[in-house]
């Protein structure tokens, strides 16, 4: 452990320099990656759910997905005794 941190102290710019020459294709993918908030595009295409989906949009012009947060759920939780 020793001989590792003798290493960083004595080769600090080195590790300087090869963190900014990471950063940068570090920020290009972040700035590429696009996030897809859509959830059904990765279920099956003949489940009842996209099927549901399919028949609201086209009759009322609108879809229904919704997605619920539930803090302290009381059914996930351990019985003690």
């Amino acid at each position: 452990m020793k001989r590792i941190s003798e290493l960083i102290c004595k080769q600090r710019w080195l590790i300087v320099i090869l963190s900014f020459v990471l950063i940068i294709p570090a920020i290009l993918g972040y700035v590429a990656t696009k996030v897809n908030y859509d959830l059904l595009v990765y279920l099956p295409s003949d489940i009842e759910t996209l099927e549901g989906q399919e028949i609201l949009t086209k009759e009322f012009s609108m879809g229904a997905f919704s997605v619920a947060v539930v803090e302290d759920n009381a059914a996930k939780r351990t019985h003690e005794a």
